[in-house]
């Protein structure tokens, strides 16, 4: 899907390219013709006929410079114009379709959500594409869970320029005080055959920081420059320690289209549901309850909805003396 945009992209930017006037065209044709002009005066004034009129050959010199300067500027000067108003025309472009797009499909929605629509989504430049949840759950001491989470997905630069994309991780939770709930693990950015890690003690771009007068939220983060219609891969670990029931959630501030996948690993005796827009995931062939989760996602995720996942310990055999009392209660009630 994304391949196919961007060979729409290059194909629309060949056509315009196609209907633009050619180059050898009006003013320039002027401008080419006046610096030949002056190359033919000034190899014309160092010939024999000019030698006996010094003052006729200087006059002839300094209009040639004049006249070659001249054509140069004003070549260089069309260029910059033709340029500046060719992306000029773009960006208009772009916002009138952007415009067109939010007020069309969206004239019966209140002007607040107008406007979180176009921040979030039509003047987004980035969006992600093949994401990959993947959490390995193990069983801790305290009756806790040790869960290793691995992400990864592709983030493609939409735009035509090169931007700074913020990568950002934050984690916000005191559900198990005194422990060191979230443990960052690495970054990978992958470009081509080239992939560099980042970690929180060899790389200084990569911070860690606590927001004043918030103590349980931890945030990370690092800025990466992208290239226009660039895909750049990125690949990071977190490990966290959580309670054996419990729900958490991934959420990306840019939309995610393509395959979505999410891959679990449980140890036994846990009940796990997972859920995107409060619609099921469907299994994959490779998908084994209890202990193996793998589900698919086809459809796409706008920015800040997302994936959903549920789990508790079952509960185990009750006792027989305890069965046998809520049979016997169950059966004193259906005679009352």
């Amino acid at each position: 899907m994304v391949r196919g945009d961007a060979k729409d992209k290059r194909k629309e930017e060949r056509n315009n390219e196609a209907e633009q006037p050619k180059w050898f065209s009006g003013l320039r044709v002027l401008w080419v013709i006046g610096a030949v002009t002056s190359l033919v005066l000034i190899w014309a004034i160092e010939q024999p006929v000019f030698v006996p009129y010094p003052h006729l050959q200087l006059f002839f010199r300094e209009v040639a410079f004049a006249l070659l300067i001249a054509s140069v500027f004003g070549l260089t000067i069309d260029r910059i114009q033709r340029t500046e108003f060719i992306r000029l025309v773009t960006d208009e472009r772009n916002k009138l379709k952007r415009d067109v797009f939010l007020y069309a499909y969206g004239s019966n929605l209140p002007d607040q959500i107008r406007q979180e629509i176009r921040k979030s989504i039509l003047n987004q430049s980035f969006h992600r594409y093949d994401l990959t949840i993947d959490w390995e759950f193990a069983l801790a001491q305290n009756d806790l869970l040790s869960v290793k989470k691995r992400y990864r997905y592709f983030l493609f630069n939409n735009s035509t320029e090169t931007l700074l994309w913020p990568f950002v991780f934050i984690q916000i939770g005191a559900d198990i005080p005194g422990a060191n709930t979230s443990t960052f693990e690495c970054l990978r950015i992958t470009r081509g055959h080239d992939t560099t890690t980042y970690t929180l003690k060899n790389n200084k771009e990569l911070k860690s920081e606590t927001p004043e007068g918030q103590p349980h939220t931890r945030k990370i983060s690092t800025d990466i420059e992208i290239n226009p219609l660039e895909r750049v891969g990125i690949y990071y670990e977190v490990s966290q320690l959580r309670r054996s029931f419990g729900e958490d959630k991934y959420s990306s501030r840019e939309s995610v289209v393509g395959t979505t996948r999410v891959m679990l690993r449980f140890p036994a005796g846990f009940d796990v549901q997972v859920s995107c827009k409060t619609k099921a995931l469907r299994p994959d062939p490779d998908d084994d309850p209890p202990l193996r989760h793998s589900l698919t996602w086809d459809e796409g995720i706008l920015p800040y909805q997302g994936v959903t996942i549920s789990w508790s310990k079952k509960e185990g055999p009750k006792p027989a003396a305890v069965a046998l009392a809520e049979r016997t209660e169950a059966a004193v009630e259906d005679r009352n």
